[in-house]
């Protein structure tokens, strides 16, 4: 029998033997035991007579008689325990580098050179001795690297500069040199940037930094970088060190453009006032604004090298933008002045940020976790331009169908004018025509010019004489050349023509568009003189007004509407609202359930606008925008409304036609919007020929905002899977070479797990709060897991429910709540909205306890609630919270964030200057329980890193590190290695669950958490390894279509299974 543990609660923890081996340290029992154990009955969450039942249970019965745990072979930890252990093996990763940061950081640099060598490649000007001379690339061990390429043509790089203390380097593209862009299709690996040597042994050996600002993008330049075999060269970001030290939020960035635009505008009508004077004199007090800058190079330098004599001029870059090779050529000396000038700015900066950085971030694994996040791989192969091949046909294809389906929809609308006055869509249009007017008078130039009519014609064409066919024949062959005969032969006898042809001289010289046609129509058609002229109404899409009318789409079955105040809405019969606004005014004087009276609104009455359309009246009422009332709907058939065609909140009547038009957009949606970001991937393959393996390195920042998440426009962002979207298969076009498989997993309820447990750390306890014990025992299956239990209190789905639970974990308050529900159920009332988003934040944030007394929970609870929006009180100031599921995680997360150094529990990272207590006072609160949480996941993720990494070179793994996606990691690694692989990811979870709960008081860790539910073993990089991502542009899947067959996904019981629990190679 396994030995197992079992906490006071019930909960089953890590034997004894682990726990010794990685906590080393036994806690005093919780004082708190009793209250706790209560409060988990209260909310019918703990059963107290099956705690001792669990205790007794047999592990082996529990485990089917499974592998054991113990059975692992566990790598002797460095130091006493798993916090020192990861302190230890961070600092040795880093210990080489920190060393080339430290040497470089206190040394100078040489002058700029005065004049740059135009030749392709690599040029070294030695800062001692002089000497110009030609090398291969540069060998310094530390650099600071920045690169310009030409916009125009493929992003392809001309030139490049670099420095140390020892020298300045500049690069010169071969295609610059000779001027060779014509032919260009694209980029090819031989038109990057070598910075290493070709040698493998050499490349892996030498420890080498690279230092630039947003340096993921220089990378993506550099030849070696796309090699599958990783290097020892590292990259490390001033602007990622900026951001996590001194970054904006959104909202104070917002706030900072915003000022300086009024400023801009403010300084041209007061060019007499000094700027300093100036600032003083207009600028709010913020203080925070005194502590940060916004992320580009030029305002960055400005903060931290302030008394810098470099004066860095950004006007210059527009010629690699818009600038044609010739004009690079011309300017070459400026440009790579200018460039070099980046190059040093960039230097300086991180001369002056690099300290400010180790003060703020002093633990090795926060370092440790950004030079190893600097190396994202995503290998690739033939099936890269297979699968953009593919999207692109589909996209042309349904593309050009919606296009007859919207033109279809136009043309037949112009068939019912006479009907469109009753219709509720149709009467919305401009059905006003252009008259064809004749001219008073006959113009004197003719449309037979060119069939040379004699003067004799002219009078008579001028004259009011009246003439038959006959007499016309008569006149024409006696003065007009024979060949006009030909032209006139088939001139209708019928009145009509002859009139026609006696008006011609009377036909205006400028004819109106389209006469006859409904005005609407002519806005949809293109002029006869645009080089892009074809008939119809070709101008049509699903942006243009009249579209929603022509496909007669609806809101919940109810006619949309334009209304120019409110913009798009929908039309509901006068006397069905009538109906509905009764239902509201009985609902809100309603009793609750809790036997309370909802209190009635002070809100103004809302205006009612009346639409008539034949015989029926209609009520206005305008569509839901995501971002509340107070903004309009643009486009009902925007990105942000897929989700409600989709569902059939928007459809279209009849459904047959504009159904399919309706299907089709949505189907070309996410290829439309990111078709540019996909297609501009800078995808290298190693042999040009065969396209049969390369790479695509992402352009990311490892410290993209102030929670120190990476940010990368595509593959952090992608959208996942959809079988009705084309090109929704992105992520499984990253494919493992051969002989090589993708190893992953995702970290279960990470952020959920790491905010439960800061709550729980108020006692020391696992599971000793409501969330904390939903967590870890909490059953989908009997409705006790968290976002069962949201979803049954406010009556939404489960996977509703996960977004709201996040959202208030992020620190999202009770507005978001109601604008949240109001777009899952767009029938539901704003005054419902808000109740239930009360009772929502009532029972699982709690209210504040002004009074610092413990309230009681349930009836005596709920009749503190005398005023709900006054009790759900924001302000920090205004007590602790109490009373709900979610209280004590709330309290410890603003304890962190308005305490007057806010550093996260682990790895003590601090938070960004700009956000500290000190300088924002009460403001920002959303953002800094926020930073709290996923600034926690981040540490989460550098830990995972240093670990995964320390094993992997530990037992010879032959692995590289591929992406993480937030809560995930994915490795490159070699066949044969791919279970010790998997079983050095399970061990890596194990170490970074436990130091999470060293670090907050806990001297244990769950057996629920400690290891991943399953690790992926793949081809391909998707989220789970048995889908076959069939959509429009992969109709057979990947298994038929890419001959990708289904990946396993295998727990730690059938990892120990395969590897005999053994990690190490023999």
């Amino acid at each position: 029998m396994s030995s197992s543990s079992v906490n006071n609660l019930g909960i089953r923890m890590l034997s004894p033997n682990l726990r010794k081996y990685l906590f080393n340290r036994l806690n005093k029992p919780s004082e708190n035991l009793e209250n706790v154990t209560k409060t988990l009955v209260k909310f019918n969450l703990l059963d107290p007579a099956k705690i001792q039942a669990e205790k007794d249970k047999d592990l082996n019965t529990i485990n089917n008689n499974k592998p054991n745990i113990e059975d692992i072979e566990l790598p002797k930890l460095q130091g006493k325990n798993i916090s020192e252990h990861i302190e230890l093996i961070a600092q040795q990763q880093t210990y080489e580098y920190v060393k080339l940061i430290n040497i470089f950081s206190n040394q100078k640099i040489p002058e700029i050179p005065s004049n740059f060598n135009f030749e392709a490649g690599w040029t070294r000007y030695d800062a001692e001795t002089g000497k110009i001379t030609k090398v291969d690339y540069p060998e310094e061990e530390a650099l600071v690297f920045d690169i310009e390429c030409l916009v125009k043509y493929h992003n392809v790089p001309v030139m490049a500069t670099a420095v140390s203390p020892k020298a300045w380097y500049s690069w010169c593209s071969e295609r610059l040199v000779k001027n060779d862009f014509m032919y260009m299709k694209g980029l090819s690996l031989n038109d990057l940037i070598p910075m290493e040597s070709e040698n493998l042994e050499k490349r892996k050996s030498k420890k080498r930094l690279i230092i630039g600002h947003n340096v993921g993008f220089d990378r993506s330049f550099i030849k070696q970088q796309y090699y599958l075999e990783r290097s020892a060269l590292r990259f490390l970001d001033t602007m990622s060190m900026h951001i996590a030290c001194s970054g904006f939020t959104h909202d104070q960035r917002d706030i900072i453009l915003n000022i300086n635009s009024q400023q801009n505008q403010d300084k041209e009508k007061m060019n007499d006032i000094e700027s300093d004077d100036f600032n003083r004199t207009i600028r709010p007090d913020f203080l925070w604004r005194e502590k940060g800058c916004l992320n580009n190079l030029k305002d960055v330098h400005k903060f931290y090298c302030y008394d810098s004599k470099i004066k860095m001029e950004k006007e210059t870059r527009n010629l690699f933008v818009t600038g044609e090779p010739n004009q690079i050529i011309e300017n070459f000396q400026s440009l790579m002045k200018y460039c070099s000038i980046d190059t040093k700015a960039t230097f300086e900066v991180f001369s002056r940020l690099i300290e400010v950085f180790f003060k703020r971030f002093e633990h090795p694994a926060t370092l440790a976790g950004m030079l190893e996040m600097s190396t994202m791989y995503l290998p690739i192969n033939k099936n890269w331009p297979k699968y953009i091949q593919s999207c692109e046909s589909a996209f042309n294809d349904s593309e050009n169908l919606l296009k007859k389906l919207l033109e279809r929809s136009a043309n037949e609308a112009c068939k019912f004018k006479d009907q469109a006055l009753n219709d509720p869509w149709l009467s919305q249009l401009d059905w006003e025509t252009r008259k064809f007017n004749l001219s008073k008078k006959a113009s004197e130039s003719s449309p037979f010019k060119d069939t040379k009519l004699t003067k004799e014609f002219y009078k008579f064409l001028n004259s009011d004489l009246k003439m038959n066919t006959n007499s016309f024949y008569k006149i024409a062959r006696q003065k007009i050349k024979n060949e006009i005969d030909s032209q006139y032969n088939n001139l209708n006898t019928n009145v009509q023509t002859q009139e026609a042809f006696l008006n011609c001289r009377f036909i205006p010289k400028n004819i109106p568009f389209l006469c006859g046609y409904p005005n609407w129509y002519r806005d949809l058609c293109e002029r006869f003189d645009s080089v892009d002229w074809r008939p119809g109404p070709s101008q049509i899409s699903t942006k243009t007004r009249s579209t929603p009318y022509l496909l007669r789409l609806t809101w919940n079955q109810n006619p949309m509407h334009y209304f120019d105040k409110y913009a798009w809405g929908y039309l509901i019969e006068e006397n069905e609202f009538q109906k509905i606004e009764q239902n509201k005014k009985e609902e809100e004087n309603s009793v609750n359930s809790k036997g309370k009276v909802v209190k009635k609104s002070n809100k103004k009455k809302e205006e009612i606008n009346k639409v008539k359309i034949g015989l029926k009246t209609y009520v206005y009422q305008k569509i839901p925008h995501k971002d509340g009332e107070k903004f309009n709907v643009g486009n009902p058939l925007a990105k942000s409304f897929l989700s409600k065609i989709n569902e059939g909140t928007i459809s279209s009547i009849p459904e047959k036609a504009a159904g399919l038009a309706l299907k089709i957009h949505t189907q070309i949606s996410y290829w439309e919007m990111n078709l540019k970001r996909i297609k501009d991937q800078k995808a290298m393959f190693l042999d040009d020929g065969t396209q049969s393996e390369g790479a695509i390195l992402p352009i990311s920042v490892v410290s993209g905002t102030v929670t120190r998440r990476a940010v990368e426009p595509t593959w952090l962002t992608a959208s996942n899977y959809s079988k009705s979207r084309i090109g929704t298969e992105l992520k499984a076009m990253i494919q493992s070479p051969s002989g090589y498989y993708m190893i992953g997993a995702d970290v279960d309820s990470q952020e959920l797990w790491i905010a439960a447990t800061i709550g729980d750390s108020e006692y020391k306890i696992h599971g000793s709060t409501p969330l904390g014990w939903m967590n870890l025992q909490g059953k989908r299956a009997d409705g006790t897991d968290m976002h069962s239990k949201t979803a049954s209190l406010i009556g939404i789905s489960r996977d509703q429910a996960k977004v709201f639970n996040y959202g208030r974990i992020y620190g999202a308050g009770k507005s978001f709540a109601q604008k949240l529900l109001l777009q899952f159920n767009p029938k539901m009332s704003e005054k419902e909205a808000r109740i239930k988003a009360l009772k929502l934040y009532a029972e699982t944030k709690g209210v504040r306890n002004k009074n610092k007394k413990q309230v009681v929970q349930d009836e005596a609870f709920l009749k503190q609630l005398k005023d709900l929006k006054a009790d759900l009180d924001e302000d920090v100031n205004a007590g602790k919270w109490v009373g709900g599921t979610e209280s004590e995680m709330f309290n410890k997360l603003e304890e962190i964030a308005i305490s007057d150094e806010p550093v996260t529990p682990v790895l003590g990272a601090k938070i960004s200057q700009a956000l500290e207590p000190e300088f924002v006072d009460k403001s920002f609160m959303t953002s800094r329980i926020n930073w709290v949480v996923q600034s926690s996941a981040v540490d989460y993720l550098h830990i995972m890193l240093v670990c995964m990494n320390w094993l992997i070179e530990k037992y010879d793994i032959q692995a590289r590190f591929s992406i993480s996606i937030h809560d995930e990691v994915r490795y490159i690694v070699k066949e044969n290695d791919k279970y010790r692989a998997a079983l050095a990811l399970q061990l890596t979870n194990l170490f970074t669950r436990s130091i999470f709960a060293y670090k907050l008081g806990f001297d244990d860790l769950p057996m629920s958490v400690a290891f991943f539910s399953g690790v992926d073993i793949d081809k391909c990089l998707r989220k789970e390894p048995d889908l076959d991502f069939v959509s429009p542009s992969n109709p057979n899947g990947l298994r038929q279509g890419y001959n990708i067959d289904f990946g396993t996904c295998l727990d730690i019981y059938q990892i120990i299974e395969k590897t005999n629990g053994k990690i190490s190679k023999n």
